[in-house]
């Protein structure tokens, strides 16, 4: 199934009920340097299908939220698609810090999963700079693995939100 987001552009809808998603509302490519990527996590409970001439298709999605700035743990809300630009199946827990005109450190963890990622700040852009498997006196040198992961990574709202509040105040 498809559905369309808040820019009209289809996207394939890979979750069901009880997956844990992560939704961006606002990503860090659409925000300026006063705003902060919004996005929230929660766990699917029902796909609203809604009937067309071509049949049926997915229009939203209730989920029950994870606590966070705007919602209390399992508060309950109905998400339409025309109203996000992505939702997808939260693989990883990412938090982290950063600290200004230096870089930031990243802990993602999954199921029987644990990393730790260090980035540097280097003339306005984030560099992959090391990675652990969760010890953070050991860092290695970033893998073709690794890269994949980043790159998987970098479309979790924590990792935008710190990323984009590193490069607009390290300026």
């Amino acid at each position: 199934m498809n559905y369309y987001n808040r820019f009209g552009y289809k996207n394939e809808l890979n979750i069901q009920e009880n997956d844990r998603v992560e939704i961006i509302l606002r990503s860090s490519l659409y925000c300026d340097e006063n705003e902060v990527p919004q996005y929230h996590s929660g766990t699917v409970s029902e796909v609203v299908l809604e009937e067309f001439k071509d049949g049926k298709h997915p229009i939203g999605i209730y989920v029950k939220f994870d606590k966070d700035s705007l919602y209390e743990d399992q508060e309950e809300e109905l998400v339409l698609f025309n109203d996000i630009e992505d939702v997808f199946v939260k693989k990883y827990d990412v938090s982290g810090y950063s600290e200004l005109n230096e870089g930031m450190t990243l802990s993602v963890k999954g199921k029987g999963f644990g990393k730790i990622i260090w980035f540097s700040y280097k003339e306005g852009n984030l560099i992959a700079e090391g990675i652990s498997n969760g010890n953070i006196t050991v860092k290695s040198a970033i893998t073709e693995e690794d890269k994949v992961l980043i790159r998987e990574i970098n479309k979790y709202g924590i990792y935008q939100e710190l990323s984009h509040g590193l490069l607009f105040k390290s300026k």
